[in-house]
């Protein structure tokens, strides 16, 4: 490669990734408090009834700032109705009473598959109200955000979990998009809130048939090499995934120390094994946890480099990114989370033999956020 041209190559990436790093220049404390903020008015206007459905206590909203994107917020996966409402389903009035869930209503209700998919009408529509609630009017209390940055809300209506015949068709997603410009203009009397309500992209009930399967698999690649029997580091329950077009796929994962650790975060364990794992004293435990993480980071990205090259459905300029919540260990001095990004463009030129592996290693960009 001639010296000259290779030098403009270097510089190119030098300065892109400077750039990325630029706008990645947040206060991570603020915006942890902006998402709890965010979080919480979106429980708020559940519990009071402004789309008709309260979130389950067991199940809470999950926030996370995407460098490069802007912020995901993640609705729970089960509601429950809150207020009383009527459907009319092949002639018979079903009334949905205040309180009453929607595995309820199947089971009393239990005739045909419309019924199903009638109640999850009702259920996306007060959903999308719910959101398109939040988005204008209460949106722009995340700071920190540049005006390209979207805010995104997602719900996810696991029917398949309450019906049998559902379980075959994936997991239908509802969701809700601003972008902080447009927000602004809102605010300073630019647009309507018509206008505004009308720059909100709605995608409603994509299942996993619309999603690349190369993205389902590497989600279950990542969880398979993460398991007990194949990881030597940390190790993690599942993995979870969002598909945001034209910025690329986000992984999120929790690890643990053991695989005991993580079924006792998630499981109520018998008497006996909950003692086992305090077997270990806790300055031994956390000695090793510490020396792990490095080791950790180095592996995670050797299988982004390795695996990574399975997104084919990545254009060059989406990124896959993975996002980590570490095991607990206050007295280690590792964050709470770690975040490995790399753009599709250098997966595919280290698949093509354009670049070593030693090479696209260095492409991928690590951000540590929080203090344990």
């Amino acid at each position: 490669m001639n010296t000259t041209v290779y030098k403009i190559i270097v510089l190119t990436v030098l300065f892109a990734n400077c750039g990325l790093a630029k706008s990645q220049s947040i206060d991570e404390e603020r915006m942890k408090r902006d998402l709890e903020v965010a979080k919480n008015i979106l429980i708020t206007l559940a519990d009071n009834g402004i789309s008709g459905y309260k979130f389950s206590k067991y199940h809470g909203v999950d926030g996370n700032y995407v460098p490069g994107y802007g912020v995901i917020l993640n609705l729970p996966q089960y509601l429950n109705i809150s207020i009383a409402a009527t459907a009319t389903i092949h002639g018979e009035i079903i009334v949905l009473n205040k309180g009453t869930s929607q595995r309820e209503i199947l089971r009393a209700h239990d005739k045909t598959n419309s019924h199903a998919d009638s109640i999850a009408r009702l259920q996306e529509n007060a959903t999308i109200d719910l959101m398109k609630t939040f988005l204008m009017d209460y949106a722009d209390l995340i700071n920190q955000l540049s005006p390209e940055h979207r805010i995104l809300v997602v719900s996810r209506n696991n029917r398949h979990y309450s019906r049998e015949w559902d379980r075959d068709k994936g997991s239908p997603k509802t969701s809700a998009e601003i972008t902080k410009k447009d927000l602004t203009a809102y605010k300073q009397g630019k647009i309507s809130r018509e206008k505004l309500e009308g720059l909100i992209r709605v995608t409603k009930s994509e299942t996993r048939e619309n999603v690349p399967r190369d993205m389902e698999l590497m989600a279950s690649i990542l969880t398979r090499l993460y398991k007990s029997d194949l990881s030597k580091t940390y190790f993690t329950g599942g993995v979870k995934y969002d598909f945001l077009p034209s910025f690329g796929v986000v992984y999120t994962m929790k690890v643990y120390y053991s695989d005991l650790e993580n079924l006792q975060e998630h499981v109520r364990l018998p008497y006996s094994r909950q003692e086992s794992t305090k077997k270990l004293p806790t300055s031994e435990r956390d000695q090793k946890i510490k020396k792990l993480y490095p080791i950790f980071l180095e592996d995670l990205k050797s299988n982004m480099a390795s695996y990574g090259r399975t997104l084919n459905s990545l254009k060059d300029d989406e990124m896959f990114t993975i996002k980590v919540e570490l095991t607990r260990c206050p007295e280690c001095g590792i964050p709470e989370r770690v975040e490995l990004a790399i753009k599709a463009s250098h997966l595919k030129a280290f698949e093509r033999g354009k670049i070593s592996e030693k090479d696209v290693l260095t492409r991928i960009l690590v951000r540590e956020s929080g203090k344990q």
